[in-house]
């Protein structure tokens, strides 16, 4: 569209409910059954686990059909195609919040990695949990969060207020989910987790088409599933095996000059693990808490500031070494997390010793550290090392 933007006008012809909590989550079921059930994109709905590490792998071939806006490189002089957010090309809408200048909105993901049915397929037996070895049933919902309207708009050039919207209607989404899923779907059985759990919550962010991102208009994937991803499982077994929260071993132990900001409630740092050049953790001091709907509105305003200072800082640093500007966003909430954001820019490939578990990094976090945090105190900073 000519202003960048995704108007009121045409988000009437795709809004299916003004806001979250007029419609019940069953209803949002037999929303996700009507619209996606015959389109085509429907995940292949099983899940089996790397018997090594517990990853957990689910199979969806259409997702490599999406459609991509994100691969034209700077200076080309290729148009990009037209935004499918901007011109309304979405599922229907479940949740809209106004923003000082246009609104962020909650959809339904045309390709999703969850589905609310068991779908059972396989190659050989219409019962996917026994064709693979290890193998169950997946079910659940995949949706979006838009963060803003407006084409250029996203947490790193936002306003406060407005930032602070937008992690307050994730944290809503996130309640509903986790409140209104139990009995309705096929089994009450999770894998991987402990008992008594429904599913289980996933919040990512992909930007940059080399890490996974298809779309460039800023979003945010929400994920409710049966099944428990090996990540939050390695937070839940760690405090066991410790009787600790990971994130309170980390507020213990990471050496203080790696601490990029303080915001009061939470804290801004490079992991002294650091994995990859620019790797930084966003982390709760308050670690009783699980979920982003339990956060005050300090912690929830703590978290909002964080996803711009986070993003910010990636994208200068990647910037100023010359890389496309790709990254992801990992939330870690639920059983054993506390409550982190890791925030992982693509600033190094993964090669084979990475793959065998023996991680290179071509930075140090000290000096990693000390230049993104010149870089967040005066906006600007020299060659990132």
């Amino acid at each position: 569209m000519a202003d960048g933007q995704l108007t009121r006008e045409l988000l009437a012809t795709i809004l299916q409910s003004e806001h979250l909590d007029d419609r019940p989550l069953s209803d949002w079921i037999a929303w996700f059954r009507e619209e996606l059930g015959s389109g085509g994109f429907l995940p292949d709905g099983f899940c089996v686990s790397d018997p090594r590490t517990a990853d957990r792998v689910v199979f969806n071939a259409s997702r490599a059909t999406r459609p991509l806006d994100n691969r034209i490189g700077p200076g080309s002089k290729v148009p990009p195609p037209p935004c499918i957010v901007c011109n309304a090309k979405l599922t229907k809408v479940l949740d809209v919040a106004d923003l000082s200048d246009g609104f962020t909105l909650i959809n339904k993901n045309l390709y999703p990695i969850t589905y609310p049915s068991v779908i059972n397929a396989g190659p050989e037996t219409p019962d996917a949990a026994r064709w693979m070895p290890d193998g169950i049933s997946s079910y659940g919902l995949h949706l979006l969060q838009w963060t803003s309207s407006h084409h250029e708009a996203d947490w790193h050039n936002m306003s406060p207020p407005d930032r602070k919207i937008v992690v307050d209607r994730l944290a809503a989404l996130e309640e509903k989910l986790l409140t209104e899923s139990e009995g309705l779907f096929p089994a009450a059985t999770t894998w991987g987790g402990p008992s008594g759990m429904s599913g289980f919550v996933q919040i990512i962010k992909n930007s940059g088409a080399p890490v996974g991102g298809s779309v460039y208009h800023g979003h945010q994937q929400i994920a409710l599933t049966n099944v428990m991803p090996r990540k939050a499982r390695d937070d839940w077994r760690y405090e066991n095996e410790n009787e600790e929260k990971f994130t309170s071993y980390l507020l213990r132990t990471n050496p203080p000059e790696l601490t990029l900001r303080d915001y009061g409630s939470a804290v801004l740092l490079v992991p002294y693990f650091m994995r990859r050049p620019y790797d930084m953790m966003f982390v709760l001091r308050d670690t009783s808490k699980r979920y982003l709907h339990q956060l005050s509105d300090i912690e929830r305003s703590a978290l909002a500031d964080a996803w711009r200072d986070g993003i910010r800082l990636m994208r200068g640093a990647l910037q100023s070494i010359g890389r496309h500007v790709a990254y992801n966003i990992v939330a870690h909430t639920g059983p054993g997390a506390g409550i982190y954001l890791e925030f992982l820019p693509y600033s190094q490939e993964v090669g084979g010793f990475e793959q065998s578990g023996l991680w290179s990094c071509q930075s140090h976090p000290h000096r990693a550290a000390k230049w993104l945090a010149n870089y967040l105190s005066k906006g600007e900073g020299e060659i990132a090392p």
